[in-house]
């Protein structure tokens, strides 16, 4: 069986499950990464966001050189042609089965299940994992089977029901190496055009290694201290990880078990079980953009809040981007944004 592992949010083969399962079931593996800069545009993606992520590509490709698996790189200006573009590859590759992570905003889930209805028409199977995130973002459910709205009761549900799930689950499992290569892959582009007024982004961590290496650093070294050293902007308290958990070079489920997974109650939390609460945040977003997706649509969480009537002063809002309030913590806040890209929490 050929399998094809498609490429979205999660770049790396570390804890990677739509990797591991296609490496499981195929004799030969491929990976693919389809860009879209049009659909970026029409998000608002900067500059910053897609350099970041086009270094994070070169540096999957090379890991994926070490396992055998070539990556191949195809363009789809929009989502609306992403159906096309991989269904030309499948063909191409002699593809059976394809393997994604999912996505939970909206328009990713009509892409996925365009590109499901096209592939399964041409007799390919489609697997779906749940891959950007540890647990399942349909769960957990209150009492009385409904989604949480309030963060507090959901990251205990959450803990529970992740230890009950996932507690003997490996961490740190890369596919085996297949024994050739059976194609090159193909080379990734120099710059990405229309996204190369970057700021200098030497800072962050490229590529798997590079991110775990950091992981495990924050890990012996700041986490006993996050709880407090977050909050003080002149003090280097978080763990700067943010952008590779982003782009997916970085799995949540290997944050999660670096750090312990340790399981929160009503005491007051360590530096570790804070930094863990931090994951379950990123958990709970997805919770809410999957049973509220009009959050998705730019509307508020509570929609009684929609009726709030805004200035909408062009001038003050150049002012705010620009570190020009006159408020020294949010003008130098903002201004560390425009520098370099990120923003103390």
């Amino acid at each position: 069986m050929r399998t094809l592992s498609w490429h979205r949010s999660d770049l790396r083969t570390t804890d990677c499950a739509p990797l591991l399962a296609a490496a499981e079931s195929g004799e030969v593996v491929h990976a693919c990464v389809i860009l879209s800069p049009g659909q970026w545009r029409l998000h608002d993606w900067g500059a910053n966001r897609v350099e970041y992520m086009r270094r994070n590509i070169a540096a999957f490709s090379e890991s994926l050189s070490r396992l055998n698996i070539p990556l191949h790189i195809r363009t789809a200006d929009t989502f609306e042609h992403v159906p096309g573009v991989l269904g030309d590859l499948v063909r191409e590759l002699e593809i059976d089965a394809v393997h994604w992570g999912c996505e939970y905003e909206i328009n990713e889930r009509d892409r996925d299940h365009r590109c499901r209805a096209v592939l399964e028409k041409i007799g390919v199977r489609v697997f779906e994992h749940h891959d950007q995130v540890i647990l399942d973002p349909d769960r957990p459910r209150t009492g009385e089977g409904r989604a949480y709205r309030v963060f507090t009761p959901y990251r205990g549900a959450w803990l529970r029901e992740v230890a009950e799930q996932r507690d003997g689950d490996a961490v740190r499992i890369r596919p085996a190496a297949q024994p050739v290569m059976p194609m090159p892959s193909d080379p990734v582009p120099e710059a990405i055009e229309g996204f190369t007024d970057f700021v200098d982004l030497d800072r962050w961590a490229v590529g798997e290694d590079a991110a775990i290496e950091r992981l495990d650093r924050f890990i012996a070294d700041q986490a006993d201290r996050y709880a407090k050293d977050r909050d003080a902007p002149a003090v280097a308290g978080t763990s700067e990880l943010g952008p590779a958990l982003a782009v997916g070079a970085l799995s949540p489920w290997t944050s999660f078990r670096a750090a312990g997974g340790a399981i929160v109650d009503g005491r007051q939390l360590t530096g570790r079980e804070t930094w863990i609460s931090e994951i379950c945040w990123r958990e709970f977003y997805r919770h809410v953009l999957v049973h509220h997706p009009h959050v998705g649509r730019g509307r508020n969480f509570d929609r009684s809040r929609d009726q709030l009537q805004w200035r909408n002063d062009e001038s003050e809002f150049q002012a705010g981007c620009e570190g020009r309030t006159g408020i020294p913590s949010v003008d130098a806040a903002m201004r560390c944004l425009v520098a370099t890209g990120w923003m103390h929490n």
